[in-house]
């Protein structure tokens, strides 16, 4: 996907690398140079630039801007470049809760239940300000400090008085393995599909995998005939109320699901205050930022890296070569261990989620 910036826009913002990329455009890491200030800049996929894309494109930034909380990333403005659509936001320096779970298998029962805590608060006030999300799942789940968890991307989110969950041309939008019966069967939507989207997720952290597996069609008529398989978590056995929690959660009528976004909060609330006094769990250190870092690249995904020192390592770096050894160092820090001359070198890296 190549995207061609204006001069006026690239006088403005300092492009760096690309975040990521989906089937509606792609995000880079930028400076906005009139503030100083790093942002994220996401720009519409030139294969939408049609008259439905467009409009989903300023939907999502209407609907974005409307929103101000903290467990919510933050759309500082939106515009065009030309023809070109974009928005600009603030940039999150952490991962998001797919690669955490991608690395972790599974995650401890008070993580779990701060992640869910934050999330629904932060639904509970899209909710309140009458914005639907819709697509609730790990990828769009942002780990933004070590407590912070942030709630991204409402590209297809839709407000209350617009009910409809098909585009124009009949498509129903969602990722499947986390879609209420209701979306999936394309009837009017509320809220509770976002309770539904984050029960799934909370399965996910718990169990390491989504309650219904196989293929698009197999799982969508699972969602909304099958009764999800038990959590698998031997952790869960002392505290049974949250696997009671999570099932309520995923009911297949919205009428027997909980009934808000802040009664999920609270509940997931009272379940973390009845563990005791235990300093609640930090989510995020630059050792376990390093760590799934490494773990991913000794799984051959590609990642980015900045030197401390001026040397890079390829992005794609899974293997390095025999002379070379990339692990896990102090303070947080990936260090590449090479020998050259028969001299050891060791250059420390910072890692850029």
């Amino acid at each position: 996907m190549r995207i061609e910036f204006s001069p006026k826009f690239r006088k403005r913002f300092r492009l760096g690398r690309k975040l990521g990329a989906g089937a509606m455009g792609v995000v880079y890491a930028a400076m906005d140079k009139n503030t100083d200030e790093q942002v994220a800049i996401k720009v519409l996929n030139p294969k939408l630039l049609d008259e439905e894309g467009i409009a989903r494109f300023a939907e999502e930034a209407r609907v974005t801007s409307t929103l101000d909380h903290p467990g919510i990333v933050k759309l500082y403005e939106s515009g065009f470049d030309g023809e070109t659509p974009y928005m600009v936001f603030e940039l999150i320096k952490g991962f998001s809760l797919r690669r955490y779970i991608r690395a972790k298998k599974s995650i401890s029962l008070r993580k779990t239940l701060l992640i869910g805590q934050q999330i629904a608060m932060a639904l509970d006030y899209a909710h309140q300000k009458g914005v639907i999300h819709r697509d609730i799942k790990p990828d769009n789940i942002l780990i933004a400090g070590k407590d912070l968890i942030k709630l991204a991307d409402f590209g297809i989110a839709r407000a209350l008085s617009r009910r409809s969950c098909k585009t124009k041309t009949g498509l129903v939008l969602g990722t499947v393995a986390y879609m209420a019966p209701e979306q999936i069967s394309e009837m009017n939507l509320t809220p509770s599909v976002d309770i539904y989207g984050l029960g799934v997720v909370l399965y996910e952290c718990l169990s390491g995998r989504q309650p219904f597996k196989g293929r698009t069609i197999e799982v969508a008529a699972k969602q909304i005939k099958e009764k999800p398989p038990p959590i698998t978590n031997k952790d869960l056995a002392e505290y049974p109320e949250i696997a009671t929690l999570i099932e309520w959660s995923l009911k297949k009528s919205p009428d027997e699901r909980i009934p808000s976004a802040i009664v999920f909060a609270q509940r997931l609330e009272a379940i973390l205050d009845s563990m005791g006094k235990k300093e609640r769990p930090s989510l995020f250190s630059s050792s376990s930022q390093a760590g799934i870092i490494l773990k991913e690249l000794q799984e051959g995904e590609p990642q980015d890296f900045e030197s401390v020192d001026g040397i890079n390592i390829p992005t794609a770096g899974a293997k390095v070569n025999q002379s070379a050894t990339l692990r896990l160092g102090t303070n947080g820090m990936l260090q590449l261990d090479t020998v050259a001359d028969e001299k050891p070198k060791t250059t420390a890296f910072l890692a850029l989620a």
